[in-house]
């Protein structure tokens, strides 16, 4: 169902007299609206004292402007009940709200529900401890969020010193890794930095919109040069 825009904030009363003009010829004879609330007698009349009381306060009289911003806001006022007037007399129908004058609130779409991030490729660069993951982007989606597991050395129970900076503490042997948070990032790409030279990584990630979380993607895993 379309919805009527009242769109008076911003207008100063200049622009507020045009667009109640506009209102006013439109609605005059309108098959769709036979009896407007207010009249449309009442509104011609506080777009007249409006125009006229914009004229008088030109010479900045105190008592003139204060008379100025009564009738600005008598016709606000009217504007706003008119509007009222067409979204009911209307029932919704956005081409007869179109014949009165009056603009269409804009209709926000429905909300688009995240779907399984997809294609994520995880490589080893030339650089020790660094991976380069990449996947397709995703429609609607504000972030992504990675997460990594460490299996840490094949053969060796994944002994190793941790340098500064590495996300996480290494578990011993091949499958014993847990998934740990690595990274949230707005673009589909992130480089890994901090690794452990030798060690197998896995990698997993979700895309993040206004409908929550989607699913994970499909698990990546590389090796750390």
């Amino acid at each position: 169902m379309a919805t009527v825009k009242v769109g008076n904030s911003g207008l100063n009363p200049v622009q507020l007299v045009a667009k109640a003009t506009l209102i006013h010829g439109k609605m005059t004879g309108n098959a769709n609206f036979l009896t407007p609330i207010p009249d449309l007698a009442t509104f011609l009349a506080a777009i007249t004292a409006l125009s006229s009381a914009i004229s008088a306060a030109s010479g900045f009289d105190r008592n003139l402007i204060i008379a100025k911003n009564l009738r600005d806001k008598e016709l606000r006022l009217l504007i706003k009940q008119l509007a009222a007037y067409v979204q009911s007399a209307s029932n919704g129908d956005a081409d007869k709200i179109i014949s009165s004058g009056f603009e269409l609130r804009k209709q926000r779409g429905p909300k688009v529900q995240m779907t399984q991030v997809q294609n994520l490729v995880a490589e080893s660069t030339l650089t020790e401890g660094e991976i380069d993951l990449s996947w397709d982007p995703v429609t609607a989606a504000k972030a992504f969020e990675l997460e990594y597991k460490d299996l840490g050395f094949t053969g060796d129970g994944g002994s190793a010193s941790i340098p500064p900076g590495m996300p996480g503490t290494p578990t011993p042997g091949a499958g014993n890794g847990e998934w740990k948070h690595l990274e949230s990032v707005t673009a589909s790409r992130y480089l890994a930095t901090g690794l452990i030279s030798g060690h197998i990584y896995q990698f997993r990630v979700r895309a993040l919109g206004a409908t929550g979380h989607g699913a994970m993607s499909d698990i990546a895993q590389v090796r750390a040069r």
